[in-house]
Order: C-alpha cells, then structure tokens, then sequence
C-alpha cells in the first residue's frame, strides 16, 4: 500500500487518533505543497504510531514549516522516550524521504521531538505497512 496524496486521508487518520489521544495540528493541511503531501502522511503516520503504540504517548503536537523546495516537520509528544537503538520502518522511511535532515531527541522534561526536513528532490512514495 502506498501513502495516500490525498489530504481527507491524513485528517482521517489524526481524527482516528484524537479518539484515544490528545493530537493536533499548528496549521491546516491545506498549506501543505502538492510535493509534500505523501511524505508528511508516511512520516505523521510513523510518528504517531510510535509515540503512541511504543512510547504509550498521551499528547502530540504536529507542526510544519515551508521553505521555497521543502517543509520541515516538528512531531513533538509526552510519550516515554525510546531506549532501544533498533532500526524499525519509520527510521528507515526517514532515511529514504529525509536523508541525513532528520532528528529525534527529548529535553530534560521528557518531550520526544522529531524533527524532519523533506525536500521535494526526495518526494517519493515510501510504502507503509500500516
């Protein structure tokens, strides 16, 4: 199955979640670039799935930017930080839409952000598994 390019496919998924989980957007969809689309859903996708299912996340916050060949995404969430270093498929779809621009960390008041710059030179559908 590949990421969806169509918009109603990613508020359907976020409106899925805010039924078990506090998540929201900073900005409409509707701001997002046509390139952007399907990597920001694969990229939402992961991120939610991952803060909620392994990180037992109670809140996400989903935040994008625009540059002129790029949007840079901000995925921040209350779950419990990651402590394994295995390498599972949203790495591995950030490797293929962000390669070497993307980050995650968390402060010392235990917030997960992730950040990812995806570039239009790198929009290409990844599959998702989900």
């Amino acid at each position: 199955m590949l990421p969806s390019t169509d918009l109603s496919d990613i508020a359907q998924f976020i409106d899925n979640w805010s039924a078990i989980v506090d998540i929201a957007l900073d900005k409409p969809l509707e701001d997002l670039p046509d390139f952007s689309i399907s990597p920001f859903h694969t990229v939402v996708v992961d991120a939610v799935n991952n803060a909620v299912r392994h990180g037992n996340a109670d809140w996400i916050r989903i935040n994008f930017t625009m540059e002129a060949d790029a949007i840079v995404v901000s995925i921040r969430n209350n779950g419990n930080p990651r402590g394994s270093s295995r390498v599972g498929l949203g790495t591995t779809h950030l490797d293929l839409l962000a390669p070497h621009q993307w980050t995650r960390s968390t402060n010392d008041a235990g917030i997960t952000q992730l950040v990812a710059r995806l570039e239009k030179a790198n929009a290409k559908p990844a599959p998702l598994s989900r």
